[in-house]
């Protein structure tokens, strides 16, 4: 039962952390609507350049987070074979876990900016 409740409060703190991620989105997408020049009126390759350049950024935290693992197994004796030579130590297994949450992002939300450009 208290294993139960412990979920039952993760699971919560889940809802309000997403929660409070959709309102910070629809807030970011109202003041950009208000402020921001309207792109529409660009030509498609200027676009598809914005959203390259924007998407730098993106890209940038997948180096970071490949990074953090590459320095992690580097200073591990348990982790410095690799993966394919063990379940590796706590702190490898969270890196890699941010790693790989990091990852599918990136590969949802470059082709997404891509492709919301080039309409």
């Amino acid at each position: 039962m208290n294993a139960d409740r412990s979920f039952r409060l993760v699971q919560r703190g889940v809802v309000i952390s997403m929660l409070a991620a959709v309102l910070l989105t629809a807030v970011a997408f109202a003041a950009v609507g208000r402020y921001w020049v309207p792109l529409n009126s660009l030509a498609t390759g200027q676009r598809l350049l914005i959203a390259a350049k924007t998407d730098l950024f993106v890209v940038l935290w997948l180096a970071i987070a490949i990074s953090n693992v590459a320095r992690l197994r580097f200073i591990s004796p348990i982790d410095i074979a690799g993966s394919g030579s063990g379940p590796g130590s706590q702190e490898i297994q969270i890196a890699a876990a941010f790693l790989q949450n990091t990852l599918e992002q990136v590969c949802i939300a470059v082709p997404a900016h891509l492709a919301l450009a080039t309409l």
